[in-house]
């Protein structure tokens, strides 16, 4: 089998796909930017540079000329390969991606297979956009969404079959490498005590993630003892600049200064790993979500526990008492307790990261991923053989 994925913006999440599809005999065409061209390929995955830089410190005029030479380039590939199923990742821009893209690949006979990584992009829930998606649920051959609930939000809110979208989970980061770090390598690195109860914040600084949720949570433990640090580890974005610089404040005015540590830089893969090593717990008190959290399967992939706000699919992917705890979302004292909870009874359980790492590889393997996503693929086309 032979198919043409289209990449989006989370690259190791794609590198991870595509060579566990390729160990599946399905050869690959893939389909991306400057950001996919450092990876290393096996033989079953071509990479085609199509997209090219993706500076964003250039006019607007030369942001116009470089997406429409990109769409050129995808429809004179689409025009010339024989490729029958075309995997999409994401559309950049919804209505010119999504509908008018997505109907000339179709007019040239493909099937066009999207991940829906939420019900609606982040951050945007405009009428228009909510229209756009309308229709590019309805130009789509198939749907592979990650959770049960971005299933039920694209099933309800859009009036899309069911047997249209197919849940098929987010697997496990296994770009970022792993060494034998040991917990007390990570956190003299640090510069973090041995015994100090470590809570971190990772990923990109958004205000739907909720951080001042955990900072008051972390006012609340302070007031019943020491020995608590915070990490809050992740890029801040130029238009989020206000949102980091009010945690900063927060912290300043509260005296959480020598228990905070801010690192606002984009982590370097080879840094991943420390942090984690370092922490005992991942913090994810999110306030509104209907994806499944990339930073969660992270997580486990290194055996670190997590306590997530009960938004989105967290409450599917989390056992309560297992691998972690939900907390009510935006209760900052809930999150307290349960971060109490975690220290008192979780984190005394022998053998816990081993056990974390255990259960997320019976969910979310990319053995497992591949089979099923390469058995969307067969479907489609056993249907237009059918047809």
């Amino acid at each position: 089998m032979r198919i043409c994925m289209i990449a989006g913006d989370n690259p190791h999440y794609v590198h991870s796909l595509v060579e566990a599809l390729a160990t599946r005999n399905t050869t690959i065409e893939l389909i991306g930017g400057d950001e996919y061209k450092n990876y290393q390929y096996s033989s079953g995955v071509r990479f085609l540079n199509l997209r090219g830089s993706q500076n964003p410190n250039v006019s607007i005029l030369w942001k116009l000329i470089r997406v429409t030479r990109y769409y050129i380039r995808c429809l004179q590939y689409m025009f010339t390969n024989d490729v029958r199923v075309v995997h999409v990742q994401r559309f950049r821009f919804g209505f010119a991606e999504g509908v008018v893209l997505v109907c000339l690949y179709r007019l040239l006979g493909k099937q066009i297979v999207y991940t829906a990584h939420n019900v609606q992009p982040k951050r945007q829930k405009s009428l228009f956009t909510r229209g756009v998606y309308h229709l590019i649920y309805r130009c789509v051959d198939h749907i592979i969404c990650h959770t049960e609930g971005v299933k039920a939000g694209i099933v309800s809110g859009f009036a899309i079959r069911g047997s249209k979208v197919s849940v098929i989970h987010h697997g496990m980061n296994s770009s970022v490498p792993k060494t034998q770090m040991s917990e007390s390598v990570a956190r003299e690195r640090l510069g973090i005590d041995r015994d100090a109860r470590v809570l971190l914040l990772f990923g990109n600084v958004k205000p739907y993630k909720g951080y001042e949720v955990g900072l008051e949570a972390l006012r609340q433990l302070t007031l019943d003892g020491d020995g608590w640090r915070l990490l809050v580890v992740g890029g801040v974005s130029r238009k989020d600049l206000s949102y980091i610089r009010a945690l900063d404040d927060y912290v300043n005015r509260e005296g959480l200064r020598s228990v905070v540590k801010f690192d606002t830089r984009h982590i370097p893969d080879d840094e991943v790993e420390m942090f984690f090593k370092a922490a005992d717990v991942l913090l994810l008190p999110y306030m509104e979500g209907d994806f499944q959290s990339g930073v969660l399967l992270l997580a486990y992939s290194f055996g670190l526990p997590v306590i997530a706000a009960n938004v989105g699919s967290f409450a599917d992917e989390i056992e309560n008492g297992l691998v972690g705890y939900v907390f009510r979302a935006g209760d900052a004292m809930d999150l307290a307790e349960k971060i109490n909870d975690f220290f008192r009874v979780l984190q005394k359980r022998p053998g816990l990261r081993e056990l974390v790492m255990e259960y997320a590889r019976e969910r979310y393997s990319w053995d497992r991923i591949s089979e099923r996503t390469r058995g969307v693929y067969e479907r489609l086309l056993e249907s237009r053989g059918r047809g």
